[in-house]
């Protein structure tokens, strides 16, 4: 039963207890309450079952923490079009798929239930430092779930912290930043290699100096503080594959290093320090950095043509220099799929066939594509679904716009456990748990 004490609070905003639909959004980068709204879609209303169980009397909030968290929520749910939108390329796992919009659902709410703005929730417990708790799906079967799938899913961080045992392989596990809350919590587990790379790893590195890999510290961009405060521990050979190498010098000390350009040319991410430095940056690397775009379109005389087909950031440069165009470069870039209308027989199908961004180009050569990884595609699910015979099972499992189609299916689930667990949509923020969490904010900024 909902608290007497929310329940006052709660009839004071009028809500509207009923039916409610269902509604979720793409999030790029899927950190979700991110204040980037270059990136940010809200996240989803769902229903709050039970919210209350955090929330009681004895160990409830007080009428003022209450207050707080009910004039950041709003209650009525509104009724939007939904529609696929562009996501990313699977299965990195640095890279991982994209929530994209299912189908809404109609649910019964229960009258002691409360209907909340979940990303009002979110974008609360982010503007207090935290982050919201995530849990399994009430409609996932735990026994579908891999643990070593779970390695490969960016939202499985809290169920992981809640059974640590259950992480196998800490060398890849130790990569991630989204998993630094189990990693603080079992520091005499991680990779001591791995960690290194992880660029939300500083305080555990500083725990763990004697065995960090100053080789790959050295190279990581996150890590120029720990770098100023141990400069004796720092990698010369290696910095330079650092974009911001040259902020752990001083400009006195930039004029004597020894810089290595030709591997600096290809990481350096100070548009500025290139610019000082043109006559030492070496064309073949400048032309594969993403970030040396504004150098190249000053100075063409540093293109090689080769190597920027190669670059992901540089298509708006070979749209308007096709004849330039190296296609034996060019089909290893995986943004460059509009550039192929006219040399289609000169394409890598595997790799643009998983691309949501290529949906279009795709689907006018659907005979083209390859099939296995297009199963693996977040905006190919209506195709798919039409195509079943085609579809690569084991990806179709993983793909997070096709988990409707599981929910009818859960054989899908059954025999692809291992892809299935790194699908993120088995996931959904917990709303007691977040909330309880926003308590601890609360409680700890008082």
């Amino acid at each position: 039963m909902i608290s007497p004490k929310l329940l006052e609070h709660l009839r004071k905003k009028d809500l509207n207890y009923g039916d409610v639909k269902d509604k979720a959004y793409d999030e790029k980068s899927l950190i979700f309450g991110s204040h980037n709204h270059k990136k940010l879609h809200p996240q989803a209303f769902r229903i709050i079952e039970n919210a209350d169980q955090e929330i009681d009397k004895e160990e409830g909030l007080s009428d003022e923490e209450i207050q707080k968290i009910l004039s950041k929520i709003s209650y009525k749910p509104q009724e939007t079009d939904i529609q696929i939108p562009a996501g990313t390329k699977w299965p990195s796992k640095t890279n991982l798929p994209t929530f994209i919009p299912e189908t809404n659902i109609i649910r019964k709410v229960p009258l002691e239930s409360i209907q909340c703005d979940i990303q009002a929730l979110v974008e609360m417990v982010t503007s207090l430092g935290g982050t919201p708790v995530y849990s399994i799906a009430n409609w996932v079967d735990e026994k579908n779930v891999d643990c070593r799938g779970l390695f490969y899913n960016a939202l499985a961080t809290d169920y992981l912290e809640e059974f640590p045992e259950l992480v196998t392989e800490w060398s890849e596990f130790s990569k991630d930043p989204s998993n630094i809350k189990v990693l603080e919590k079992n520091i005499d587990k991680i990779d001591k290699w791995s960690i290194c790379e992880n660029p939300s790893a500083a305080p555990i590195i500083e725990k763990i100096l004697p065995f960090a890999d100053w080789g790959r510290v050295s190279a990581n961009p996150a890590m120029i503080p720990i770098m100023k405060k141990y400069p004796d521990k720092v990698r010369y050979d290696t910095i330079w594959k650092n974009p911001y190498a040259r902020y752990f010098f001083t400009n006195e000390e930039l004029k004597k290093v020894k810089i290595d350009w030709f591997v600096h040319s290809r990481h350096c991410a100070d548009v500025e320090f290139m610019r000082e430095n043109l006559d030492k940056l070496v064309p073949s690397e400048l032309s594969r950095n993403k970030y040396a775009i504004p150098i190249l379109i000053d100075h063409p005389y540093l293109i090689d043509w080769g190597h920027l087909c190669s670059n992901v950031s540089a298509i708006p440069i070979l749209k308007l220099n096709k004849h330039m165009i190296d296609y034996k470069w060019l089909r290893k870039n995986p943004a460059a799929f509009e550039l192929f209308e006219d040399h289609l027989d000169l394409a890598d199908w595997t790799l643009y066939s998983s691309d949501p961004l290529a949906i279009d180009f795709l689907l006018r050569h659907l005979d083209r594509v390859d099939w296995k990884q297009f199963s693996l595609n977040t905006a190919a699910v209506p195709v798919l679904i039409k195509n079943i015979d085609k579809v690569y099972m084991p990806h179709f499992a993983c793909n997070p716009a096709a988990v409707e189609y599981i929910k009818q299916f859960p054989l899908i689930a059954d025999c692809n456990k291992f892809y299935f667990s790194t699908n993120p949509k088995i996931f959904e923020i917990s709303v007691p748990k977040t909330i309880k969490k926003i308590k601890g904010l609360l409680k700890a900024r008082q």
